[in-house]
């Protein structure tokens, strides 16, 4: 005992001079930002089953423990991932949070704990001493100790200071399943599989109780007062107990399950309990996924929550009591899950977003690189502007992808039975190959491309004719293959696999025989190649290496060993003087074939890598992994250039080592970025970071001077709160007042944004004037006019870097009568320009087109509609203006507004102290390149097009812009476009107005005989009409977002057909839906 308490003196001085040293270090409740770099990653999401959930003691955070051998922070506000803690090399079975939040606690079945740094995520100490499994763990109340539970069947308490071990607890005679600590830390409490609870004191290690009555004990907790246990058993029980006295108070009235039906059905068991903070409730949970809800005084049922969990093994309470937290899931994927306990509802789940890749190709000339997902959807990528330009979607599950060698279709093989030609231009499926019986795991294309081959689990490989689809030979009992090659002359093909034996030999295509066996891998083959001169063979395998093979003799050349775990794929360089090989270990590494050394290994991908490729010309190398990202990297300096990611929703973002991203609509909401425990989304670095131009630059091998690099930024965006009216008011009147109030978290307050209802709400609304406030804050009140029924308002802030805060969001009610809306249209149209040299045919007629249709098919949706109509010289900058100014005077909340132009466009030069910007081009604007002076004073710019939609009223804006470049700037419209499609994007995003525009060459604008208008309007045309009706079934109204899908489909489709390359428009819907048009 007074060793004991000597330990503690010693701890005291020690924890003293630690709270010196980490006075300034970060904390949860008070965070230095200044000290911590941004990390920028894709939400992966555990990989497995989660098996242990814990909320931070200030409730902002959660941890979670999984199959996966990793243990993950998230934020519970928004779902997001914050980091992923890897160390553990078994499944992390039990997770806590330390009392001051600082520390998080991990325990595995690799028989050790660990404590981590919650801030950084770094490793502090490791305790080892257990000699199985951890099971469970938990922090002493004073944070000074913690308590693991083990297969071992002790528990032991460890010194956090030092790690070591102070006392093992010895007396179950079967796995220790869980373990708690009393609020006071005096005594712990332990369940067991040996059908026992054991109180033990701490101090001295001993048994103090034994609790009897149930069966397998899978959880215990104390009451927050200290006096009771609860207990869930696997014989499906629930029971509270008297600390004091060992007596069972209480045994909750759960279904009876008798122990055969059990030991068949184990997701009966009672796998976690939880009791709120007031210690009136109790939570459980089963194996079945069934949360209930019960009260402790009665021992009846309060709720069951009705939507289940997969799996669910473990649950949390929040801190305040009103949410849950549980964590469950399946082989692929953890189920996490938020509920609000006085409702049962799902708030959020915490999971990944992008689709894991299986399978990657380059095009033979290196334009296009193609993904294979788990998610059955394949993607063509462009590989100069690292957009994706279609997916291909039709398998469930694709495991492997090929480009045919003159690069005009595509190959997919799917962990179903079949195959699937694809035409590249178009994206429509040529054929289906069906034939084989089972998964198929590999294909390759002929090096004619008349042929391809395919092995399958079924144990056959069969040959088929491209151009029909048929088998012309199937070769059976193959045995296990995962990977066939052709020879580059076609005559022969390699063939790799096996399980715990190797597999790999070399057939004779002519004859269908072996023509000889390559021996000397230990386990199974991954993955296969052969040089380009058709000499050797490369192998890579399940014992972690790659070998080297001549061809001609089956001689095994060399072994190349570096991984640390099974190698999945394996290439050549065209040049055949390298090789590239991916693995398990989440690395790449590109080795010489001539000495079999180790050239250099690429680092970034955080999960299993399973397919590599060189680019054509071999200065880069391409590798895809289940992290759910396809990275292109300088096969020279071994760098990452660019990141490519697909996400489940459709949505996809491709970002540079430096932050520089372009992405899909939504898809920049799916890659993170944390700077310390503050967590974003790339798209609050949209403004300095979103750049077309510079990612296309990247991707396409030159070299580009960026002005600044996301992982060096030290400024944080401000903080935002929307102080009044709270969230869910309800309002009589429709005229309030919104205050927001932004904090400088160090990087300063730029501009305070307000959205009702996705659109901006106009400087000229705000009535009373900036206020400072104390702590560096600044607020804003808003004059507002509420529509009737519920009305969304978001609040963000931007810093001095343009970096946007996360939004505070609220919903509000108005309890006034829908008014009648009415439809007010402007529409331009130039065809006759003051300089004669820009001259167009059809600005005119397509303008009047598009409002006479909009007229006539919207009048049962609009009371009124108004329209001003400019034409040629009589569309001026001022008349514009005045038009737009004549709206704002009648135009109210409850109305729409729709802009339409058709003329030039133009990105002005910009310079040092001005950035360019995208112009519209009125009749008087004689120079459209070179002449900055003349755009300013003559053109409307977006970002004043931007401020006079802010100012008209109307909360549903539609802007439509048919604004082709005059042909003598065809040449320079690559760069051009790139920063014209940041501008107008940047419009519809900060306005929140709906944008779709036909910006570039005079492609959109040139007329077809045969469609008798340019190929926008046509389209759009076509889509009010009914053809964009896209509900199913069609109700015979046209949205805007319905327009828009349908002329992002039309336009590539109508542009391949009579011009025979596809072009695709830009819309940009960050507005309102509304209705346009009635289909008659």
């Amino acid at each position: 005992m007074k060793r004991l308490n000597l330990s503690i003196g010693i701890f005291k001085v020690f924890a003293c001079v630690l709270i010196i040293l980490l006075s300034g270090s970060l904390i949860l409740g008070g965070i230095v930002y200044a000290t911590e770099k941004p990390e920028v990653f894709v939400q992966l999401g555990h990989s497995n089953s989660a098996l242990a959930v814990a909320f931070s003691p200030d409730g902002k955070y959660a941890l979670s423990g999984s199959v996966d051998n990793t243990m993950k922070l998230w934020e519970v506000s928004t779902g997001r991932e914050v980091k992923t803690f890897r160390g553990h090399t078994n499944y992390v079975n039990s997770v806590a949070f330390s009392p001051d939040g600082r520390y998080a606690l991990s325990g595995s079945g690799d028989k050790s704990l660990k404590l981590w740094k919650v801030s950084t995520g770094r490793e502090m100490k490791t305790f080892r001493g257990h000699t199985d499994y951890v099971v469970s763990v938990a922090f002493s109340p004073d944070g000074r100790y913690v308590l693991s539970g083990s297969k071992d069947n002790t528990l032991k308490l460890w010194d956090v200071s030092t790690g070591k071990m102070v006392k093992t607890f010895r007396g179950h005679t079967d796995y220790v399943v869980s373990v708690a600590f009393s609020p006071d830390g005096r005594y712990a409490l332990s369940g067991s599989k040996d059908n026992s609870l054991i109180l033990w004191k701490v101090s001295t290690g001993r048994r103090v109780k034994t609790f009897r009555g149930q069966k397998y004990i899978s959880s215990v907790i104390f009451t927050p007062d200290g006096k009771y246990a609860l207990s869930g058993s696997r014989d499906n029980t629930l029971k509270f107990w008297d600390i004091s006295t060992g007596r069972e108070i209480r045994s909750f009235k759960c279904s009876k399950v008798p122990d055969n039906f059990l030991r068949a059905h184990p997701a009966s068991y009672i796998n976690s309990v939880a009791i709120t903070p007031d210690g009136n409730y109790a939570l459980s949970v089963s194996g079945d996924s069934t949360l209930k809800l019960w009260n402790i005084a009665t021992g009846r049922e309060t709720r069951v929550f009705k939507e289940r969990v997969n799996s669910c093994n473990s649950i949390a309470l929040s801190p305040d009591g009103r949410y849950v937290l549980s964590g469950g899931g399946g082989e692929t994927s953890a189920d996490l899950k938020l509920w609000e306990v006085s409702t049962g509802r799902v708030v959020r789940s915490f999971k990944g977003h992008s689709d894991l890749i299986n399978s990657i190709a380059v095009s033979p000339e290196g334009k296009y690189i193609l993904s294979g997902s788990g998610n059955g959807v394949m993607r063509l990528w462009n590989r100069s502007t690292g957009k994706v330009v279609r997916s291909f979607k039709s398998h469930s599950r694709i495991g492997s992808v090929a480009f045919s060698p003159d690069g005009r279709y595509v190959l997919s093989e799917s962990k179903n039975d079949t195959l699937k030609l694809w035409k590249v231009s178009t994206g429509k499926e040529v054929r289906t190959f069906r034939g084989h019986s089972d998964f198929v795991g590999s294909i390759a294309f002929s090096p004619d491309g008349r042929y391809v081959l395919s092995v399958s689990r079924d144990n056959t490989l069969k040959l088929w004719d491209t151009q029909t689809g048929k088998t012309k030979a199937t070769k059976k009992n193959i045995g296990p293959i995962r990977s066939v090659v052709f020879s580059p002359d076609g005559k022969r093909a390699l063939l790799g696999g096996g399980g715990w034996k190797a597999t790999l030999w070399l057939l004779d295509m002519r004859t269908g025989k072996r023509i000889r066996n390559f021996t000397g891998h230990t386990r199974g083959i991954h993955s296969v190649a052969i040089s380009p001169d058709g000499r050797y063979a490369l192998s890579g395998s399940d014992d972690y290496t790659l070998k080297l093979w001549d061809i001609a003799t089956g001689r095994e050349i060399r072994t190349f060993k570096g991984h640390s775990w099974v190698v999945n794929s394996v290439a050549f360089s065209p040049d055949g003087r390298y090789a590239l090989s991916g693995s398990g270990d989440y690395t790449l590494k590109l080795w010489d074939i001539s000495t079999g050394n180790e050239i250099r290994t690429f680092k970034g991908h955080t999960y299993y890598i399973f397919s590599v490729a060189f680019s054509p010309d071999g200065r880069y190398a391409l590798s895809g992994s289940w992290d759910g990202t396809i990275r292109m990297w300088n096969v020279n300096t071994g760098t990452e250039i660019a990141m490519m990611v697909g996400f489940k929703n459709g949505d996809w973002a491709t970002i540079t080592r430096d932050g520089y991203f372009v992405a899909s609509k939504n898809g920049a909401e799916h890659i993170n970025v944390t700077i310390g425990l503050k967590s974003y989304t790339i798209d609050n670095f949209f403004e300095k970071f979103y750049n077309p131009e510079i990612v296309g630059k990247v991707m396409s091998g030159k070299r580009v001077k960026v002005a600044s690099d996301i992982r060096k930024l030290t400024s944080t965006p401000p903080e935002v709160k929307i102080i009044n009216p709270k969230h869910g008011a309800i309002f009589a009147r429709r005229n309030i007042i919104i205050t927001v109030q932004a904090i400088d978290t160090g990087g300063g307050i730029d501009e305070i944004r307000l959205y009702q209802n996705l659109k901006l709400i106009s400087e000229e609304q705000r009535g009373v004037a900036i206020t400072p406030k104390k702590g560096h804050g600044i607020t804003k009140r808003y004059n507002v006019i509420l529509l009737p029924g519920t009305n969304e308002f978001r609040a963000i802030a931007l810093n001095r870097d343009r970096t946007e805060s996360n939004p505070a969001i609220i919903e509000i009610h108005s309890k006034a009568v829908h008014a009648s809306a009415d439809l007010y249209i402007l529409a331009v149209g130039i065809n006759e320009y003051k300089n004669p040299r820009y001259k167009l045919n059809y600005g005119k007629s397509d303008a009047e087109a598009f409002v006479n249709a909009v007229e006539q098919r919207g009048r049962g949706i609009f009371k009124h509609i108004y329209k001003q109509l400019l034409f040629d010289n009589q569309a001026t900058r001022n008349s514009i203006e005045a038009a737009f100014k004549q709206i704002m005077a009648k135009a109210g909340p409850d109305d729409g507004f729709l802009l339409y132009y058709a003329g030039h466009g133009v990105m002005s030069e910009g310079d040092r102290n001005t950035p360019p910007d995208f112009y519209i081009a009125p009749y008087d604007v004689t120079r459209l390149y070179g002449h900055d002076d003349i755009l300013k004073s003559k053109g409307i710019s977006a970002k004043r097009m931007k401020e006079l939609c802010t100012k008209i009223k109307a909360q549903k804006q539609l802007i439509i812009l048919d604004a082709c470049q005059s042909g003598g700037a065809i040449e320079s419209f690559a760069l051009r476009g790139a920063a014209e499609e940041k501008a107008i994007l940047q419009l519809a995003r900060s306005a929140g107005v709906v944008v779709m525009a036909a910006t570039g060459t005079e492609q959109f604008a040139t007329e077809f005989k045969a469609l008798g208008h340019g190929v926008f309007t046509y389209a759009l045309l076509k889509g009010l009409e009914g053809e964009a009706d896209g509900g199913s079934p069609p109700d015979r109204k046209i949205t805007v977002k319905e327009l828009e899908a349908y002329i992002n489909d039309k336009v590539p489709e109508l542009t391949e057909k009579y011009r025979g390359t596809a072009q695709y428009p830009n819309s940009f819907s960050q507005g309102q839906d509304f209705p346009l048009s009635i289909v008659k």
